[in-house]
């Protein structure tokens, strides 16, 4: 493979062999983490309270924006502007690419890289992978009014919202549509028109009775249908790739029919992966917990931010609305904190 002017193309099959010159990251002690979050992030939990109020959801969504200026703010794609920021946040990536070296997979190329992706406002690409098994149907969610509503129809809802606030983040962002039932398939391809993605949202009614899931499907779609470039520098990347995936079984363990679309989901640095997971309350019948660490498993460089929710309305409008930040702009979710403390003088007062 020849390398162009803009970088390469990856394929799952491709080997390239890179020599990179990057700024060593800051190496952290490991007993610096909080044990605490860790064990929140890896354990399910029981359900809280199941009547949350949802009134004031679509201004929470509106307000949930911490890292991600406005479009107006909005600093473009453009390779001058781009440069131009990398320059503030001092971080310099020299990709030169050289012959294939078969030798070599996917895995061992992107740990060796270990590029550190700039703190840009990048166009987004997201990909909503929404599960589509008959489990979406089950235990519903209890609004405060009484009213009872599925898995799936409560998902639609705040997809709705999570699309409509994003693009009015920034219009330039661009959303698809997957649906997971044993394997992935595309529903709709990438569109900035909120309204497109919303109509076909909501023709999605039919869900399936599943016995197998297999993740490997996500990746093989996205690759075989797009080309995932390794750019000579980081400022010529023309998009991220976010994968929002929400996955609502209880007692199916994902699965991965090939080991080498697993290793592009964890280690290629601009496909972001996060994930949504609704489910029953933990029990000895069924498999949450175990679930919920294999997804966890996904997340090796903290790249990604994972909710699990029971039945609670608020907490899953919530989530949503954290997921508003741009991937590359937010911290890793282990040091993330949504509370407000007055300062010290005023507590007193």
């Amino acid at each position: 493979m020849s390398a162009n002017e803009d970088g390469i193309a990856v394929k799952l099959n491709t080997y390239v062999e890179s020599k990179i010159q990057v700024r060593a990251p800051s190496k952290k002690d490991k007993t610096e983490n909080n044990p605490e979050t860790v064990v929140q992030k890896n354990t399910a939990s029981i359900p809280e309270d199941e009547s949350g109020k949802t009134k004031s959801d679509k201004i929470e969504l509106r307000n949930s924006i911490p890292h991600e200026p406005p479009e107006s703010m909005d600093s473009s794609c453009s390779n001058d502007t781009n440069e131009a920021q990398i320059e503030t946040i001092n971080v310099s990536v020299n990709v030169n690419i050289e012959p294939e070296s078969p030798s070599r997979g996917l895995n061992g190329q992107f740990k060796r890289m270990q590029l550190t992706v700039p703190k840009i406002n990048y166009t987004e690409k997201i990909i909503f992978c929404l599960d589509m098994s008959s489990d979406m149907e089950q235990t519903p969610f209890k609004l405060g009014d009484g009213s009872q509503h599925t898995p799936l129809s409560m998902v639609k809802r705040t997809i709705e919202l999570f699309v409509e606030n994003k693009h009015f983040i920034n219009r330039k962002h661009e959303f698809s549509l997957m649906v997971l039932y044993e394997n992935a398939t595309w529903v709709r391809e990438f569109t900035n028109d909120p309204k497109e993605l919303i109509d076909s949202l909501q023709d999605l009614n039919e869900t399936q009775a599943c016995t197998s899931c297999d993740l490997a499907s996500i990746v093989t779609l996205i690759t075989d249908k797009y080309e995932m470039r390794i750019p000579r520098k980081i400022s010529l990347l023309p998009c991220l790739f976010r994968v929002i995936l929400v996955y609502g079984r209880s007692s199916c363990m994902i699965q991965f029919s090939n080991e080498e679309a697993r290793d592009f989901l964890i280690n290629y640095p601009f496909l972001i992966l996060d994930i949504v997971y609704i489910h029953e309350p933990p029990t000895n019948e069924n498999k949450c917990q175990e679930i919920f660490e294999a997804l966890c498993d996904l997340d090796e460089h903290n790249k990604s931010y994972i909710y699990e929710i029971t039945r609670n309305t608020t907490k899953l409008h919530n989530s949503m609305a954290k997921l508003l930040t741009h991937p590359v702009q937010r911290c890793a979710q282990k040091d993330t904190t949504y509370s407000i403390r007055l300062p010290y003088s005023q507590e007193m007062e």
